[in-house]
Formats: C-alpha cells, sequence, structure tokens
C-alpha cells in the first residue's frame, strides 16, 4: 500500500483474516500440518546486543518496535549520543548508594533497517503494562516506585524518529499499577486492571469523576505469600464485557457498571496460571460470518502449582526448589450458555510462555522454563522449542507441533511480538536484580527473529503481495464492505483457500500478549483483475471483497495489520487507516452541535418521511404528518446523539419540524435550538448534555414571536440568544423571554433591503459579536454594524466587490478571525477584528436552477473578501480561493487557520440545485502575510457533500463531516443520493510527524475549571520536543452549531500568556490571563487547547464566566 499522506480522511485500520466458507476450519488444519512438514522455521540472530534487555514490547504503525526495561536496574549497555544525553539519579531496593545513570533504557527499533536508536525514559518502567490508543498512541502505564508507579507515559509514533517518550504527572493513574494489565476498550479508553496489593481497576483517559472501581474478584484470586493473580489475562469479548483471568479462576465483567456477570467454572488441575505462577493467554480468532457476533474462545497454557514460587523465592541459592512446570492448557467457549473447560496437553510442561496470534490463526507458544517460576533466579531448564498449536485442529491431540529450537534461552523477563513481515520478534531474557552477565542464564542483551515454516521459500509462489485496499468510496466502516487488491504468482479459482485477516499487535510483557486479537472477516466476493495485456510472468491479479467487523465490540478502534492468507500462507501485511465513521447512522445530518461532554447532537427535518434509522425496543415514538397530501405515520427517529470517544450513537426523540432552523448553547452548556418549518417554525426547543444517556430533546410551551425558517442565532454577552430573520421575517427577537425588552418584536429593515425578488440571497444572514458588544450583519452581499439593543445601524459597511451573492440560497460562508488578546487596539482593550467571507453564486444563478424547466448551474464564486472590522474605514480586500464553491463550510481550527470544505462548483443551495461536488478541502492560512499564499489544496474525500450537509470541530482537533441530501425526501437513486455517512477528517497538524510538537494537557489549574474575565489560570502539559523559536499559544474555541454552510456563534479567543514556566524535562506550566469581557468572550463552555509550532493538543472544556 501507497505510504499514507499527512493529510486524510480517516477511521480505523485494522488487520484481517477472513473465511469464506463452512469447511475452512479443517482446511487450515491440513494446511497447517503440510507448512509444519516443510520444517520447523528457523531462527536469525538480528543483533548481538541493542544495549537494553527487551523486557517489554510494542510494535507501532509506523513500523518500528518500542523496547524497554527498568530505570533503576543501573546502567544498561545502550549510551545515549552527546547532544541527546541525559542523566537520572537513584537507589536501588533502598540501598544506600546513588547511582548516577546516564544511559538508555529504552530503545526505538527499525526492524526494516535493523537499526535502533536510544529513547529517554525518566521514571521507572519496572514491570509496567501498555495499550495502543485508537490514533496509534502507545499509552504505558505504571511501574515501580515513587517515579513510575502511578505513571502514564505516551509514545506517539513518528517517521522521521525525532520522537520521544512524554511522562505524564506520577498522579495520572488513582493507584499504583505494578503488575497490572491494561486493555483497549470499545469507546477507546484503556482500563487498567490489579497491580501488587492494589485490587481495583481504572480508566485513562479520565473522566471527570472518574474514581478507582474495587474489584473483589482480585482480592479472591490472591494467595498469601504468593499473590498469583497479578498480571490477569484480560480479554474483551464480542458483547462488549471482559473476560478476566487470574490465579485459576475467570469472570466475566461489566466494567462500567462493576459488575460481574457470570463467574466460570474453575480451570481444572490446580495450576495456577498468573504471574508470579506465570503461565499465559490468548482469545483465539473471532470469525465473522454474516450473521450477528462471533462465537469467542479462549486459551490459557503452562504455569506451575500453588508453592512452587515459595519453593524457589529463597535468597540462599541451595535452598531453591525448582518444581516441575505444567503441560496443561485449557480452551473454553465463553460464549456458550454453559461453558466448560476443555483440557490439552502441551509436547513439554512451560512456565512463562508467551502466546501470540499468527496471521494464519494458529498460536505460537515460545521462551519460558521447565522448572520454577517468575523472578529474581527463580527458574531453570530454559524451553528452547517453540511449540504450534494449530487452533483449527479438531483433534486436541494433533494440535501441537513442535518447532524448532533457539539456542539462547528466554526465560524470566523476555518478550516476543508478531511483526507485519510474519516473523517473531524476540528479546530480553533477565532473571537477575540488575544486569548480570556472569551468572547462569546471563542478561539477554540479544535480539532474533524467528521465521514460522510458511515463511520458507517453498511457498514463495503461495504468497499474495497486497496492493491496495479500496472501497466503492475508498473509505470503510464498521460492517462496510471493502475491497483488497492482491497479486499471487498461481492461478485461482475461487476463494476457498483465501482468507483476509485484522490483527491489531500486542503490548507484550511477563508473558502477557496485552490486547492482541484477530478478527476472521466475511469475505463477500472474489475477483479474477484480468488484463489483455497480462504477459506468461505476469502475476495474477485478484480482488477480495469483504465486510469490515460489525460493530467496535469485535474491533475496537485503532491500527491494525491486514494480512492476506492464502492456503496458509500469509502475504506481508499492510496498515491501513479506516477512513469512514459510520456509512450510515440512519439520519442526514442536516444540523450538528457539539456539547461540553463530548457528544453531538444530529438531526435533519421531521415532515420528509422515515429516516433510515430506528428506535430501540420499547421506545418506539410514531408521528403523523401530511407529505404531498399523503398521510405519513412515521416512527422513525430524525435525530441522533453522537459520543465522539465511543463512535456510537442513540436516537432521540423531536417531535415539531426542525427543517432548517438554527441554534446556540447557552451559558449552562444547554443548545437552545430554534424554529424551522411547519410545526416548528415557532417552536423553542433545548437538549440539556447528561452523561447517562437518559437526556433527550424539551420543546417548550413559549414559541418564538415570529416564523424563523432559514434564521440565524447568535449568543449574546449577557447570555441570551438572539435569533435574526428567516423567510419573509424582517426582524430580530430573544430567548430567554424574561423580562420585557427580550418579549418583543424588533423589525430589522436592513434585511428587507438584502432580499432579492424571487430568490431572496438573504437567508440565514451572517452574524458575528464583536468584541465592543455590537453585531456584525452580513447578508446577500451587505453587511453593518448593528446595535441590537437600540435596534439601530452603528455603521454600513462597503458592499462586498464583485458581484456574487454571499447568502442563502446563493450560499456562501463566514467566520469570524481569531480574536488574539496579545494584539489589543491601543487603550480600547480590545482585540483587532477581521471577518472572512468565501464562495457563494452570482445573483440570477438560483432562478436558473431552480425556476427555470431546463436547470442550468451558474459556475460558483472563488472569491473571498476580508475586512478589518477594526479599522477607522474599513475595505473590503478580495482574494481568490484554488477553486470555486458554493454550500462551502468554513471552520476555525485551534492554530487560528481556516478550513474550507464541502459544497459545489456548480448551482446554489436547493433541491438538486447543484452539480460537481467540490471533494477538496482548503487550508486558508491565516497568519501568512502574502494573499497569494494564503491557500492551501488538501486531500479530497470521495463522498459529495453538497445541499444540507454540515461539519464541525472536534476536541481531538479533527472535523466530523456528515450529511448531504440534495432531495426533497431520502433519495437513494438520483444523482448525488441522500448521504447517511459520517466521516472524520484529519487536518495535516494530527500527522504523525507532528507528534513530538503536540502538547498534552495534563491539568488545568482553576477552581471546576471555570476561567473568570481578566483573571489568570494555569494549564499543566507535556511536550516531547520544544522549539524555543516559536509560541505557545492558549486558544479558547466555542462549538458552532452548524448548518447551511453556517457555523452559527464559533469564535476563537487567543489568550495573553503571562508566563510559561518548564517543570522537568517533558513538562510544561502556561498561565493565561481569562477574557477581558463578555463581549469578547459570551459567557458558556469553550475548548481550551494548547497550541506549539501550530500543532493543537487535545482539548479540555472550561467555563468561562
Amino acid at each position: 500500500m501507497a505510504k499514507l499522506s499527512s493529510i486524510s480522511f480517516i477511521l480505523f485500520s485494522f488487520v484481517l483474516f477472513v473465511s469464506s466458507s463452512s469447511s475452512a476450519s479443517n482446511e487450515t488444519a491440513d494446511e497447517t500440518s503440510a507448512i509444519s512438514d516443510r520444517g520447523g522455521g528457523e531462527w536469525v540472530l538480528l543483533q548481538k546486543s541493542i544495549g537494553v534487555s527487551a523486557m517489554h514490547m510494542q510494535v507501532l504503525k509506523n513500523n518500528r518496535v518500542i523496547i524497554f526495561d527498568r530505570t533503576n536496574i543501573g546502567l544498561s549497555n545502550l549510551t545515549f549520543p552527546d547532544d541527546k544525553k541525559y542523566c537520572i539519579n537513584y537507589t536501588i531496593h533502598s540501598k544506600p548508594e546513588i547511582i548516577t545513570d546516564c544511559t538508555a533504557h529504552s530503545l526505538s527499533y527499525d526492524f526494516a533497517s535493523n537499526t535502533f536508536r536510544p529513547l529517554t525514559l525518566r521514571s521507572d518502567t519496572w514491570c509496567s503494562s501498555g495499550s495502543v490508543d485508537p490514533t496509534g498512541t502507545l499509552v504505558q502505564t505504571g511501574g515501580f516506585g515513587g517515579s513510575g508507579d502511578r505513571r502514564v507515559r505516551t509514545f506517539s509514533p513518528c517517521e522521521d524518529d525525532t520522537c520521544d517518550w512524554t511522562e505524564l504527572p506520577q498522579e495520572s493513574l488513582k493507584e499504583k499499577r505494578w503488575y497490572a494489565t491494561s486493555q483497549i476498550l470499545p469507546d477507546g479508553r484503556v482500563v487498567v486492571v490489579g497491580g501488587r496489593d492494589v485490587f481495583s481497576y481504572e480508566f485513562f483517559p479520565k473522566k471527570k469523576d472518574d474514581v478507582s472501581y474495587q474489584f473483589k474478584f482480585l482480592v479472591e484470586t490472591f494467595d498469601k505469600k504468593e499473590e498469583n493473580n497479578l498480571y490477569p489475562f484480560l480479554h474483551v469479548l464480542p458483547d462488549g464485557s471482559l473476560f478476566v483471568f487470574a490465579n485459576n479462576r475467570s469472570v466475566l465483567l461489566d466494567y462500567d457498571n462493576n459488575r460481574i456477570m457470570k463467574e466460570f467454572p474453575v480451570m481444572p488441575g490446580g495450576v495456577g496460571r498468573s504471574y508470579p505462577l506465570t503461565g499465559s493467554s490468548v482469545l483465539l480468532p473471532l470469525k465473522l460470518n454474516g450473521s450477528g457476533l462471533p462465537d469467542a474462545e479462549v486459551l490459557v497454557c503452562g504455569g506451575a502449582e500453588p508453592g512452587a514460587f515459595t519453593l524457589v523465592n529463597k535468597k540462599d541459592p541451595k535452598e531453591k526448589m525448582y518444581k516441575g512446570a505444567s503441560a496443561t492448557c485449557g480452551r473454553i467457549r465463553v460464549t456458550n450458555p454453559d461453558p466448560k473447560w476443555a483440557m490439552e496437553i502441551m509436547p513439554m510442561p512451560r512456565v512463562m510462555p508467551d502466546m501470540l496470534l499468527l496471521p494464519t490463526g494458529d498460536v505460537i507458544i515460545i521462551n519460558g522454563a521447565k522448572n520454577g517460576t517468575a523472578g529474581w533466579e527463580n527458574a531453570v531448564n530454559p524451553v528452547l522449542n517453540p511449540v504450534l498449536y494449530k487452533t483449527h485442529e479438531p483433534k486436541p491431540e494433533a494440535r501441537f507441533v513442535v518447532l524448532n529450537a533457539s539456542t539462547v534461552p528466554r526465560m524470566y523477563h523476555s518478550s516476543a511480538v508478531l511483526l507485519p513481515d510474519g516473523r517473531i520478534l524476540v528479546g530480553g531474557s533477565n532473571p537477575h536484580e540488575r544486569y548480570n552477565f556472569r551468572r547462569e542464564f546471563p542478561t539477554e542483551l540479544s535480539l532474533e527473529a524467528y521465521i514460522p515454516p510458511y515463511l520458507h521459500p517453498a511457498f514463495t509462489s503461495l504468497r499474495p503481495t497486497i496492493q491496495a485496499v479500496e472501497s466503492r468510496t475508498k473509505t470503510v466502516s464498521y460492517g462496510g464492505v471493502f475491497g483488497v487488491k492482491f497479486q499471487i504468482d498461481l492461478h485461482a479459482e475461487d476463494s476457498s483457500k483465501f482468507s483476509v485477516a485484522l490483527v491489531t499487535p500486542s503490548f507484550t510483557t511477563h508473558s502477557v500478549a496485552m490486547n492482541q486479537r484477530m478478527v476472521v472477516l466475511e469475505i463477500v466476493r472474489f475477483k479474477h483483475l484480468y488484463s489483455r495485456y497480462k504477459k506468461p510472468s505476469d502475476k495474477y491479479e485478484y480482488m477480495i471483497v469483504t465486510r469490515g467487523p460489525p460493530k467496535n465490540t469485535v474491533a475496537p478502534p485503532g491500527y491494525y495489520m491486514l494480512f492476506i492468507v492464502h492456503a496458509g500462507i500469509p502475504s506481508q501485511a499492510t496498515w491501513v487507516k479506516w477512513i469512514l465513521l459510520h456509512k450510515n447512522i440512519g439520519v442526514s445530518a442536516m444540523h450538528m452541535q457539539l456539547l461540553k461532554n463530548n457528544k453531538v447532537v444530529l438531526f435533519d427535518r421531521t415532515d420528509m418521511g422515515p429516516s433510515n434509522a430506528t428506535y430501540p425496543d420499547g421506545a418506539v415514538q410514531c408521528r403523523g404528518y401530511s407529505v404531498k397530501n399523503r398521510t405519513v405515520t412515521d416512527c422513525t427517529p430524525h435525530s441522533l446523539l453522537y459520543d465522539v470517544a465511543s463512535d456510537t450513537f442513540r436516537a432521540l426523540v423531536v417531535n415539531s419540524d426542525t427543517w432548517c432552523s438554527s441554534g446556540a448553547v447557552d451559558p449552562n452548556g444547554n443548545l437552545v435550538q430554534t424554529g424551522g418549518y411547519g410545526t416548528g417554525i415557532q417552536t423553542i426547543r433545548t437538549f440539556s448534555p447528561c452523561d447517562d444517556d437518559t437526556c433527550q430533546w424539551d420543546e417548550m410551551e413559549t414559541k418564538l414571536l415570529a416564523h424563523r425558517w432559514y434564521a440565524t442565532n447568535q449568543i449574546l454577552p449577557d447570555g441570551r440568544v438572539i435569533v435574526v430573520g428567516g423567510r419573509r421575517a424582517f426582524s430580530y427577537e430573544f430567548y430567554p423571554k424574561a423580562d420585557d425588552m427580550s418579549s418583543r418584536l424588533y423589525y430589522m429593515r436592513f434585511l428587507w433591503e438584502t432580499a432579492d425578488p424571487y430568490e431572496e440571497n438573504n437567508l440565514y444572514p451572517f452574524l458575528h459579536l464583536l468584541p465592543d458588544g455590537n453585531l456584525f450583519v452580513f447578508a446577500n452581499n451587505r453587511s453593518v454594524l448593528f446595535n441590537y439593543t437600540s435596534n439601530a445601524v452603528v455603521k454600513e459597511f462597503p458592499a462586498m466587490r464583485g458581484g456574487v451573492k454571499r447568502s442563502y440560497p446563493a450560499t456562501g460562508s463566514s467566520v469570524l478571525l481569531p480574536l488574539k488578546m496579545d494584539a489589543v487596539l491601543d487603550g480600547s482593550g480590545r482585540p483587532e477584528v477581521e471577518v472572512l467571507i468565501c464562495g457563494g453564486s452570482y445573483g440570477g444563478a438560483y432562478n436558473k436552477s431552480n425556476l427555470n424547466r431546463v436547470k442550468v448551474y451558474v459556475g460558483a464564486s472563488a472569491s473571498c473578501g476580508r475586512i478589518r472590522l477594526s479599522d477607522p474605514d474599513p475595505k473590503w480586500a478580495m482574494e481568490e480561493m484554488p477553486r470555486p464553491r458554493v454550500m462551502g463550510d468554513m471552520l476555525l481550527l485551534p492554530n487560528g487557520d481556516v478550513i474550507i470544505l464541502n459544497g459545489a462548483a456548480n448551482g446554489t443551495a436547493g433541491w438538486e440545485d447543484a452539480i460537481n461536488p467540490v471533494l477538496h478541502p482548503v487550508m486558508y492560512k491565516t497568519y501568512e502575510p502574502d494573499p497569494k499564499r494564503r491557500f492551501v489544496t488538501l486531500n479530497p474525500t470521495t463522498i459529495p457533500r453538497m445541499y444540507h450537509s454540515s461539519c464541525l470541530l472536534l476536541p481531538d482537533g479533527r472535523i466530523l463531516v456528515g450529511g448531504s441530501n440534495p432531495h426533497e425526501m431520502y433519495n437513494f437513486r438520483r444523482a448525488f443520493p441522500t448521504e447517511l455517512s459520517l466521516e472524520a477528517y484529519l487536518p495535516p497538524y494530527l500527522s504523525s510527524t507532528a507528534s513530538p510538537l503536540r502538547p498534552t494537557i495534563i491539568s488545568i489549574e482553576a477552581r471546576e475549571n471555570i476561567v473568570s474575565y481578566g483573571q489568570e489560570f494555569s494549564v499543566n502539559f507535556g511536550l516531547s520536543v520544544y522549539r524555543p523559536d516559536v509560541a505557545i499559544s492558549v486558544a479558547l474555541v466555542a462549538p458552532s452549531f452548524t448548518t447551511h454552510s453556517l457555523a452559527m456563534n464559533q469564535r476563537v479567543v487567543v489568550l495573553e500568556v503571562a508566563s510559561l514556566k518548564r517543570l522537568s524535562v517533558f513538562d510544561y506550566k502556561i498561565t493565561a490571563r481569562g477574557p477581558p469581557s463578555s463581549t469578547v468572550a459570551p459567557p458558556g463552555y469553550y475548548m481550551v487547547f494548547i497550541v506549539h509550532a501550530g500543532i493543537p493538543g487535545q482539548a479540555l472544556w472550561v467555563k468561562v464566566q
């Protein structure tokens, strides 16, 4: 697959294993037998010494492996370059000697070039845990001692090898997590379970009121003197519950409600499987066949009998007794109504094994010892032979195959991971308190690769080569159909010997391969890609069309390796990014509003016939209305609540018609939503965010004073909402109607003056609250400064040049550019003010596309106008976009730039009134002094987003994009069909190459996250690479209500920075001063971003008051 661009529309990534027939199990077993007959694989020494013993390993999406041991072990054998030397001081186990350690204990290994570079770790990672989050960032948790046991560290992969560890404060975890396990969850959070003397679990990242949840099961599985329940095995099951195994017991946990749903039978045989008795566990491949959730099986192998640790863990070597390890495995189908363990026997006993899923669906068991337990010098008789477990072999006695031996003992503190090329990377082994190269089983600094039998050269002709991952729209989603194009030497008749596998890379330490997972996908179709120009020497080309996992509980969000497997021979994997969030949410997103709890309210209109969404059972709401003189009974929802973190949504009930309505968020974070059509044309609705998913729309008895269809809302300095205009409504009014002034209707002559006969071209007027408290109002091609309190025009600005209409239905878009508090006007305390308006169409264009029997689609305008309203004599400065655009959306980004996306090149707003969708977003660089260099064309989507599309900025910096319905009702057959999908666009600043420059907010030092006007507050943040030559800024961003190319209420206030302090190598504190007044930043909830070198971190919410 071609290297991914740094700019792309994004969702998820996977490695695939797809079965196309019910006979797949027997075929796979037969193929594995044939492959293993070719030999037992081979071992290759990659590096004699990397300088660090590989206690922990994680493969990342940039094909690097992060390797590390512990930092209080004494000096490693890996040095830093002279220009990056870093030293730490510590003692070892309370001994008086202070060690100054200037060596590296972590490294990044590039397996393609077989090279490595040192990384900087400050806190102690001894016996810690890790997961990779949905963005591909390693979230590494816990460790030892005061520097590490409550620490969270992150590592964001980059292509230029400049990235390094970012360490969050020691108090990032609620409890000490030494020997804990972490697991990525369906909503993208990480759960961290257990640890020494810690019988609880917690989540990262944390919500506001997150606590550590007591977990009685860990108390019950604790053996006195031995523990035998550390590093519990965790597996997310397809229904979203968590399988937890500790000691010899297992339960099904509902982690959100801290409830045990089921306890499974105790594993027979009297063997302990958890640290320090240390067996290993895998969730066997999840095989999808298109009919619901897959069955789930767990395999647990190896370990030792209780008491074995007590016998061997003696200070005097002469007293140590190395009890034999167990050769037993247990396999359980946890989704059965009455699950039972089926016991099997390995060819040799093994404690401290590593178990890894292979692309074929088989399991390799590698590393470990025959006698003893985990612990310093607590094991002997290393097991040098890996064993292959043939998952699909129906006869248990035929499942195990002994493979060729290594010559390097890998026992305590060894690790192994699957690489995208199908090899197994093996490293580590240090059964000593410090690095020791003289004792038996010396500290091992080497790296090996085990090459499984399927990589034998004899199978080259069977091996597929992936060329591309494709779909009709070049996008892939949960449950969506997509294609994988590949080549192979041999001709194939059908898909019977092919499979596609999603494999997530594991974080491996202490015989636990955390988060590893394989999803077996359904093959939908197999296509020969014939070419008339094919030469006899050319490879054959094929396309497998397969269906993505049905939901995030089957495949949690994140990066996976993509393999094609043919006759048991896997291709090299391709990392894929999934672009589409949802192929179908059932509702076309005409309107969007992000709320303070990171959920988005989406809705269309309610008089257009049934949507494609459904209510849950028992909660169906039906309404009757007339469409084209036909009575319709509609029992479908037309509004949804979308959870950004979990990528899930639920139906909301809205009764009145919201077609072409408006909205704003009040100071308490409630959406105030006004107007619409028909039954909703004077309706006021509110939506109050909640965390328990019980909140719904509230439709108020109080009505608007005028019909508000195509009106605009703006939040005001006093917290009221002003509602301006609408079809044949040349007036404005306020909400709430708490006093006499707010209860009146105010005529606005400017709206009457700007209405064009037959076309209007002044609906959805652009409103921007200026720092002096007045309102900038733009309609058609004219604009005024308006005092809404006295109902007076303060100033009229020059008409925008060029003969282009900018308001609905000619429909351009507008933004108030960032208000920079470090650039205030002399003596006023107010910042400079600029407005940018782009796109639109020409007078008469709507009549030609909408009123003519033969539609004529006039070309849209490529012009923009920028005006500095704070100048004494403001003038429009005209600029040109790279391409014309009508119905474009303009959003402010945290770094102050503007993104322009969606829209069409010809026509106007209206039903079927536009053609030639503009698929390329454009970046407008606000602070670029040369107007000719301000526009940058970005990578395109493949989904047309024209009339009735919308988008908004998310706290993680992505752009959520949805909607497009240029038809009177839902229509999926005409040109530009109704679009029910959701996409996320990732701006360039989210490129992995920007990761080292990206700040990570740790905490906000403000009471209850309240930012007071004119008062200072501080933000603590982490940063891997600080550039003193560029600015660090604090930006408040108000979330927009977006519809019809109008992002109402969006606002960026760049605060004045009082100070920036460096707290440690990677930790900083920035102190900023809150906005000076409510005219600069109206009261309410804002996202606060830290921006460094133009790269924003993820935002947190603050309340400005």
